[in-house]
């Protein structure tokens, strides 16, 4: 990226944004900030299916940064708990137009390490069976 982003960005990156899916949905929901989104609603603006926008939704909702109607369905809508975390989300989202490959490379790369961690410790699970 040509810009780097903020220590704030980087580390909500790190601790809220795990998948390339949830930035999109991310950018969706700041693009019309005073609309309610039900999950079939996102999941046709994502071309995902509505598990995987549901779970984007979700993810989202435990970061702050949505406020969750409940009704007939689910809606969601972007407002951040603060304005710190608006100016955050601004800087991903403008990030996330100017060069959404490389901040997707830079989302993925971040799960590898904690993955490859996950694979280790799974290795060493009592009672873990071998693969065939």
């Amino acid at each position: 990226m040509d810009n780097p982003l903020s220590p704030a960005a980087e580390r909500f990156l790190t601790d809220c944004i795990s998948s390339a899916l949830q930035l999109d949905a991310l950018s969706v929901l700041t693009s019309d900030r005073n609309r309610w989104w039900t999950t079939p609603a996102m999941a046709t603006a994502l071309r995902a299916t509505e598990a995987a926008a549901a779970a984007a939704l979700e993810a989202l909702g435990r970061s702050n940064v949505v406020d969750v109607r409940v009704g007939a369905h689910l809606s969601y809508r972007y407002a951040p708990v603060d304005a710190a975390l608006a100016r955050v989300v601004d800087e991903i989202t403008d990030a996330h137009y100017h060069s959404r490959d490389d901040l997707i490379a830079r989302v993925t790369g971040l799960r590898r390490t904690s993955d490859a961690a996950r694979r280790i410790a799974d290795a060493f699970r009592i009672g873990r069976k071998p693969d065939a």
